[in-house]
């Protein structure tokens, strides 16, 4: 059965209501009127119930169906790749980018390196990567906390790099920058070797720059400052995630 895109199921949320009201999995599953396999399954996340199923779900546990579900989470640049059948190897070595940057950009620490064919190899749109990685560069710093406390609890050495190292937030959109540093649109697009509605759309944060290192020399700025510099505008811009690169 394939999942509903428009929302998911909070099984979690579920399980815990659940178990507070002392039902086993087949009471649940009685009171629904489906298998205990069934629902098993619906708890476990091997599947996504129907949105009535968890409305009905709502009304046996005692709870608001908005408790019980929430709107999709974009996927991580990472889970694109694997959704392709990828390897991060076979990934960097189709699109002749350092392993390393590779996963630098997988993490959401730098831009990803040939945007456009990144985007080809994993048969998503390019504003499909862009979405991925805005959320990978928003949600870096809690990823690496819990990564963190996860090595903690392990008794192994933590591995913390800084996420918010001096200078790297920057203060202007790429636009802005662009301004500062007294040049057009035009003269961008010249120095880049694109189009200047290119470097517009990347500027208003549609597309990613398929050329990071090139974009951060033009522009004055790290790699990291191209990247904060890009998620000013470039997260409020991106669509939705779409997987269908040919529609």
């Amino acid at each position: 059965m394939s999942r509903d895109p428009s929302f998911e199921f909070r099984r979690l949320v579920a399980r815990q209501r659940r178990r507070e009201r002392r039902m086993t999995m087949i009471d649940t599953a009685q009171a629904l009127g489906v298998g205990e396999s069934t629902y098993s399954a619906w708890e476990r996340g091997r599947y996504q119930p129907p949105l009535r199923r968890i409305a009905d779900l709502a009304a046996v546990l005692d709870l608001p169906l908005a408790d019980l579900v929430s709107p999709p989470q974009p996927a991580l640049p990472a889970q694109l790749r694997r959704n392709a059948d990828l390897t991060i190897e076979a990934l960097a070595a189709a699109i002749d980018v350092p392993l390393a940057q590779v996963a630098a950009a997988e993490d959401g620490a730098e831009l990803p390196g040939q945007a456009n064919e990144w985007a080809a190899a994993i048969h998503v749109r390019k504003s499909s990567l862009a979405a991925a990685w805005t959320h990978a560069a928003r949600t870096r710093p809690l990823r690496l906390l819990i990564r963190a406390a996860n090595q903690r609890a392990e008794g192994r050495t933590v591995d913390l790099p800084d996420v918010d190292p001096a200078g790297v937030e920057p203060a202007f959109a790429l636009a802005d920058l662009r301004s500062l540093a007294g040049m057009t649109i035009l003269t961008a697009g010249d120095s880049l070797g694109i189009h200047p509605s290119t470097v517009a759309r990347v500027e208003n944060g549609e597309v990613l720059p398929n050329d990071p290192t090139a974009w951060a020399k033009v522009y004055g700025l790290t790699p990291a400052q191209l990247a904060a510099s890009w998620l000013v505008r470039g997260g409020d811009r991106v669509p939705a995630l779409d997987l269908d690169p040919e529609s």
